[in-house]
């Protein structure tokens, strides 16, 4: 039986003789799956994101304090219910393109 230093010297001489032509088949390999083609609609929804827009939306929020679900749906300035208005508020005014009516139940 040979010693455990030999069996690992010729495992790591396999190994290294066979990673160039491993990676040789994997470059020269054809790219899986589908050809995935821009949708135009999509396009031109994300383009009107706006960084600076997406912040001050985040900064509103956090200033109602909590949104956990289980504060104040009536307050007008703190809690979930200060948020959902505010939300609700924004898709009025044409800040947001669609309301679902489903979330605005109280």
């Amino acid at each position: 039986m040979e010693p455990d230093y030999i069996r690992i010297s010729k495992s790591l001489a396999f190994l290294l003789l066979i990673t160039p032509f491993t990676f040789a088949f994997a470059a020269a390999a054809p790219e899986a799956g589908p050809e995935v083609k821009e949708n135009p609609q999509v396009s031109a929804v994300l383009s009107e994101i706006s960084a600076t827009q997406m912040e001050a939306t985040i900064r509103k929020l956090v200033g109602f304090g909590t949104r956990h679900t289980l504060s104040d749906t009536q307050s007008e300035t703190r809690g979930i219910g200060a948020a959902r208005q505010w939300i609700k508020s924004e898709f009025e005014r044409g800040q947001i393109a669609e309301m679902p009516p489903s979330i605005w139940r109280p």
